[in-house]
């Protein structure tokens, strides 16, 4: 009889727990979502690719699609004007090589190359699109090349001055469109992302400071939230993901936040910076910010060839010194000319580009196996070092004296 009475009381008990259960997890208000729920784990190689001959829509929908570099990609079509913010900021490397310091040594003249060589960048956001113009004649590509990106797309596209059409660089190909002078996709890395706290106060902001790495290197962003900015700085952090190929999907930026400071310190040895010199509000036409621009025809991946390129003029470069160095003899003990048909030969052996830095200053840049000659430098003692342009590889600075001939060679830059 107890069995029977207690039975159905200890029925209605569980059922009372599990309603009591039930109802609890009912009447708790929805917790917030986590960023990080949201966030696409980075990948250990290029982002799976989609076609980008879907209608490309401007604002918020399905993840962005990967662009390819073999694909033309519909015009983008922007309605109106808007407002933005614009940007001049600098990129520079560290540990720049010394000058030699001589009588002869004419430190305005290097000075006035450094400052033409400086690799400067005009950059304009919207809510959800952003243009990267670069200035300066230190870039392996032409003064006025442009990225262009939205937020819809991973990848960039790429507007030569003139050119008069646009290429597609794919995620994973800004660090050898920039570095090497090709568009060339290369496997993305496993990025994590660490916060920092604080950084500096930059431009009159307070910023958030984070810690990017993966195998390429370890980078910190200083991040300030602007008003309006949307996904445009969203879109700046992309290319600096790109930079040191990590996927764009890193949750490394938010919405209304703007890099103003990153810097980048390689795996291998050396940095880079970025430095946000100049923030201000501006009005931009809806076809300067399109991506792709209507009117602009589609080009394979390819770039013009050059193999090699002085960056200096020859008068600026016979200014580095005010007359030749008098204890440098411009001939032989016995008589002879020196056996050199120039001031400077210089000859790229190794298998990436480098640039040549004279006395502080970048003054050519040559692809592997080029040569270039340089006649108009004077007799006499400079410091010089071959350099990548992201500053990830290096030798050290020594002193030669011209005339001479200088040879980068295979596995030397990068060795401490």
């Amino acid at each position: 009889m107890r069995a029977w009475l207690l039975a159905p009381g200890g029925l209605l008990l569980c059922c009372a727990l599990l309603a009591c259960r039930g109802g609890a997890g009912n009447d708790l208000p929805d917790a917030g979502v986590s960023p990080q729920a949201k966030a696409e784990p980075a990948q250990l190689e290029n982002v799976a690719v989609s076609s980008s001959a879907q209608p490309l829509t401007p604002d918020a929908g399905p993840l962005p699609v990967s662009l390819r570099p073999d694909e033309e990609a519909p015009p983008d079509t922007l309605s109106k004007d808007s407002s933005a913010w614009e940007i001049e900021a600098l990129l520079r490397t560290a540990e720049i090589p010394p000058a030699f310091r001589g009588p002869e040594t004419a430190i305005v003249a290097i000075d006035a190359v450094k400052k033409k060589t400086e690799l400067r960048l005009t950059i304009d956001l919207t809510a959800s699109r952003v243009r990267i113009a670069m200035r300066g004649a230190g870039f392996t590509i032409p003064e006025g090349t442009e990225l262009r990106a939205r937020s819809d797309r991973y990848g960039h596209f790429l507007l030569l001055p003139h050119a008069g059409d646009y290429r597609v660089a794919a995620p994973g190909s800004l660090r050898a469109l920039l570095g090497e002078r090709r568009i060339d996709v290369e496997p993305l890395m496993l990025a994590s992302v660490v916060e920092r706290w604080d950084g500096a106060r930059r431009l009159g902001y307070r910023t958030r400071r984070i810690e990017v790495t993966n195998r390429a290197a370890t980078a910190v962003f200083e991040l300030a939230r602007i008003a309006d900015a949307g996904e445009g700085g969203l879109l700046l952090c992309r290319m600096f993901l790109d930079l040191m190929n990590a996927p764009p999907s890193t949750p490394a930026c938010g919405a209304d936040e703007v890099p103003l400071h990153v810097e980048w310190r390689w795996a291998t040895r050396g940095a880079l910076a970025f430095d946000a010199e100049v923030l201000r509000r501006t009005d931009v036409a809806a076809g300067a910010m399109a991506a792709p621009p209507a009117n602009l025809s589609f080009a394979p991946p390819t770039l013009p060839e050059i193999r090699a390129q002085a960056i200096a003029e020859p008068a600026e470069l016979a200014a580095f010194r005010t007359a030749p160095a008098p204890d440098v003899p411009a001939t032989q003990p016995d008589g002879s000319v020196v056996p050199v048909v120039a001031g400077l030969v210089l000859t790229n052996a190794s298998d990436e580009l480098r640039f040549a830095w004279l006395d502080g200053a970048p003054i050519a840049w040559l692809a592997p196996g080029a040569r270039i000659a340089l006649p108009s430098l004077l007799r006499g003692r400079y410091g010089f070092a071959w350099r990548t342009f992201l500053g990830d590889a290096y030798d050290a600075p020594i002193t030669i004296t011209l005339p001479v001939s200088q040879t980068a060679r295979a596995g030397d830059a990068g060795v401490p």
